[in-house]
């Protein structure tokens, strides 16, 4: 799994940034040489997330330990992060059993939520509930009430967010209306 190339044809935006930046899952024996020759870094993750596979990122920020969300209620960190004036990239854990908080965002805010490990759940609440596995991708418009849950596997994506900055997206209440939701 390659991002942005095995999404290219996905994107919310028209990156400039497409090579500036990459996010690969590499089976361990190749993982120390694309560290080492390629310039990549290693991020480590819970085995079950990833089984024999490693995480290993080019033009991130990378965060040791994990950013953990402010969003209420969420239980997302946040490993790496990029930022350019198309778009903030962010790399999201989010751990079995789990959910990020119920809230939506106000225009230019736009998301798109590619899978690169694991299950997750995207639900827009009284509309429909988007399975993400491996290799997927859902978007999420202004003003949709959204949120981002687990189940029995955690989920390892990478979020392509227009209209947010890193600091906007990780440290500040103000950029996510809160919905008090039965869901």
């Amino acid at each position: 799994m390659r991002f942005p190339r095995d999404f290219i044809k996905d994107l919310i935006t028209n990156p400039t940034w497409v090579k500036e930046v990459e996010v690969i899952l590499v089976d361990a024996k190749n993982s120390l040489d694309l560290c080492r020759l390629e310039g990549f870094c290693h991020i480590p993750l819970p085995p079950e997330i990833l089984g024999q596979e490693h995480l290993l990122v080019k033009g991130f920020k990378v965060y040791h330990p994990p950013i953990k969300s402010v969003s209420w209620g969420s239980k997302a960190v946040y490993l790496a992060s990029f930022e350019d004036s198309d778009a903030t990239l962010l790399v999201q854990f989010l751990p079995p059993w789990s959910t990020t908080s119920c809230h939506y965002h106000l225009p230019p805010a736009k998301e798109a939520y590619y899978l690169l490990a694991g299950k997750g759940y995207l639900e827009i609440p009284g509309y429909l509930t988007y399975c993400l596995e491996k290799g997927s991708r859902a978007v999420v418009k202004p003003y949709e009430v959204h949120r981002y849950f687990t189940r029995e596997m955690p989920a390892l994506t990478l979020l392509e967010i227009i209209g947010l900055s890193v600091k906007d997206c990780l440290y500040s209440k103000r950029n996510h209306i809160y919905v008090t939701s039965n869901i």
